[in-house]
């Protein structure tokens, strides 16, 4: 892929047209005061939420905190006695959204910051514009090698496993090779993302209120980064306040 042109989109368990979507992003009423202002977006890492991750108290915030998120078991063998369990959150950034505007859904957010930090919530009325705009943003200083937009799987069960065996792009001899459960960081660029995209769109099903639709940018050179900060006023026209 020329790294000039940004790569297509991956839907994962889009609710009909992605176009038609309306979504709604919660998020601290500071965040949206200057998205609004000047289309400034503070974008978390998948690995680590580091633009709401903790309350002015102190404490982390119950509705954000997931430390599964994009974590796996690869193992040779759907029920293979070897297997390494794998991060695959690295290089990410996510911004998450709801398919629902709830007074409910902004209270939990409201009641996870100990009231110290006022939320609120906006629309995101034309979803496709809105990532094709911010990933541009992103892809001229931070080349993306995948963009992927989904609705989120709530389970009982958070440590996916994954076959190996039915992976066309990875090499299992180091699966074969474990003894036992081994946690660690494999590379990611053999790896065809839509063969394990659902790692990306896993979450607990005490998050299952959320009814959370988030929006992936992958990349090699934002690994390590714990967030982003960018500034895209062009995607304020595809979004607007609203008051619930």
């Amino acid at each position: 892929m020329n790294m000039k042109t940004l790569p297509e989109v991956i839907y994962y368990c889009v609710p009909g047209k992605p176009e038609t979507l309306r979504l709604y992003r919660y998020t601290r009423q500071t965040f949206i005061d200057s998205f609004f202002e000047r289309g400034h977006i503070r974008l978390n890492s998948l690995k680590v939420y580091r633009a709401e991750e903790y309350t002015s108290s102190g404490c982390m915030n119950p509705e954000i905190r997931d430390n599964e998120e994009g974590k796996a078991i690869l193992a040779q063998g759907k029920h293979g006695n070897a297997m390494v369990y794998t991060d695959f959150s690295q290089g990410v950034l996510n911004l998450s959204t709801s398919l629902t505007l709830s007074n409910d859904i902004l209270q939990s957010f409201q009641q996870g910051e100990d009231d110290k930090e006022q939320y609120g919530v906006f629309e995101i009325t034309d979803p496709v514009s809105f990532a094709s705009t911010i990933a541009q943003t992103i892809h001229r200083q931070y080349p993306l090698k995948h963009v992927m937009i989904g609705k989120c799987d709530y389970v009982e069960e958070r440590r996916k496993v994954i076959d190996v065996n039915t992976l066309n792009t990875f090499n299992n001899a180091f699966v074969s090779n474990a003894s036992g459960q081994v946690e660690q960081n494999i590379p990611l660029y053999n790896l065809n993302v839509e063969e394990i995209i659902d790692v990306f769109f896993l979450k607990d099903k005490q998050h299952a209120h959320q009814t959370e639709f988030r929006f992936l940018w992958k990349g090699d050179t934002l690994i390590g980064k714990t967030y982003l900060d960018i500034d895209v006023p062009e995607a304020i026209q595809y979004c607007r306040r609203v008051d619930i």
